[in-house]
């Protein structure tokens, strides 16, 4: 089951001002919050927040916040950047969204040490979900340097430094790849190395998204596409688009509901969002379209697809992230 993590800030619209009531002040009522975590492993996030009856709140919250940073617990670990991440995302202000993306970034400044650092793996998820522009030099600084020297969370810093297209970090990743022992690491750092351009690891990614099936490849691996943005691995969805085959239905337990879909539906949709001036956009459909009438638009769709996809095999442009 997925996790629920809601923010301090948005779970009611009630000011600090009636934050203080005869429970105690915001502050005690933090403190008892946070020991609730510590004590229950199954601490709900969504009901025992609400008892702070705050929103969007970050000059009360935020010294609340930081005082708990590095309490050696992961339930109070998470939360605690899980809002700093909330507060950025909420924002309009580009340089309080940087200010908590330096939050994040210090969930992870005592990488050597795992109980002062249990928030480090979310945290350095929800940075890769920035957007490029708002990381700045001493930010990229940081990253490159982990991601080069850090064994614990190296992957995860070179995901962002490729993200961030940071070239010259290419020898120290190749590096890193040689070195690497775990099958599932060495796909992580080919695909990243793939992601700044070297050649090998393009290939090698390639191949391998090449040798899956084409539900694995347009489905589960979907993400390779988007993160490399590299013309030999995106021509594998052109050759997708030409695929007669329907995805077979199923119902399994914890895997999302299968109706049935062609395949090229799914690679046209992935080059939708990845290619330049791709000839078929999204579609919005009335709510009372009939089954015959969306069968028709989709495979007319299909068909600019291929036929596009045919007359600019070579000649086509991606998206740059």
């Amino acid at each position: 089951m997925k996790k629920i993590l809601v923010s301090l800030f948005a779970v009611t619209s009630i000011f600090v001002c009636n934050a203080q009531n005869e429970n105690g002040t915001l502050a005690s009522r933090f403190d008892a919050l946070i020991q609730r975590m510590v004590e229950d492993a199954h601490f709900g996030y969504s009901y025992q927040a609400r008892e702070l009856q705050v929103e969007n709140l970050p000059d009360s919250l935020l010294p609340l916040l930081k005082k708990y940073e590095k309490i050696p617990n992961s339930n109070a670990q998470t939360w605690i950047y899980t809002n700093y991440y909330e507060y950025a995302v909420a924002s309009k202000d580009t340089l309080f969204k940087q200010q908590m993306m330096r939050k994040l970034l210090n969930a992870c400044a005592c990488i050597d040490s795992i109980e002062l650092s249990y928030a480090c793996g979310p945290a350095t998820g929800y940075l890769k979900k920035f957007d490029n522009q708002l990381f700045d030099k001493e930010m990229i600084d940081t990253i490159n340097s982990r991601a080069a020297h850090n064994k614990r969370a190296a992957t995860d810093y070179a995901y962002i430094s490729g993200k961030l297209n940071q070239k010259q970090m290419i020898p120290a990743f190749e590096q890193q790849l040689t070195t690497e022992e775990s099958p599932i690491n060495r796909f992580e750092w080919n695909m990243i190395l793939a992601r700044l351009g070297f050649a090998p690891s393009i290939e090698v990614t390639r191949n391998f998204m090449q040798e899956l099936s084409i539900d694995e490849r347009l489905i589960r691996y979907e993400r390779v596409f988007f993160y490399t943005r590299q013309k030999p691995i995106i021509d594998l969805l052109l050759k997708d688009l030409n695929s007669n085959e329907i995805q077979e239905p199923s119902l399994e337990f914890g895997e999302p509901p299968r109706d049935g879909t062609p395949y090229v539906h799914y690679a046209m949709k992935l080059l939708m969002k990845l290619v330049k001036d791709f000839p078929v956009i999204e579609r919005e459909y009335d709510n009372d379209a009939t089954t015959e009438f969306l069968k028709k638009q989709h495979e007319e769709d299909w068909a600019i697809a291929r036929k596009w996809a045919k007359e600019h095999k070579n000649n086509y442009e991606i998206i740059a992230e």
